[in-house]
């Protein structure tokens, strides 16, 4: 990380610190409880016209052939018929799918 930014950064952090002392100060003198103060944020943000960030959504990652045959193959050499005849079912479901 270059120092510029590492300076940026750490007077991004006091900066912070300050308006946070600020709030805790402002709530204590006004003794609000957590629900009051909770309220405050909100219509804070609202009057900032602030936005939760969307949420990152992810595909979730496949199994390759070779690591399905794999899981398979020690399903079945479990030897416990109960296990191999749920991954059976589920790969017909997951086929049916399609």
């Amino acid at each position: 990380m270059k120092l510029a930014h590492r300076l940026a950064s750490r007077s991004d952090q006091k900066a912070k610190s300050e308006v946070i002392a600020q709030l805790v100060h402002l709530a204590r003198k006004e003794r609000l409880s957590y629900d009051e103060f909770a309220y405050v944020c909100q219509q804070a943000r609202k009057k900032l016209k602030l936005e939760k960030p969307k949420r990152e959504r992810r595909l979730p990652q496949l199994l390759t052939a070779e690591e399905l045959n794999r899981f398979f193959e020690a399903v079945r050499d479990e030897g416990q018929v109960q296990h191999d005849l749920l991954a059976q079912a589920a790969v017909v479901h997951c086929h049916s799918r399609r």
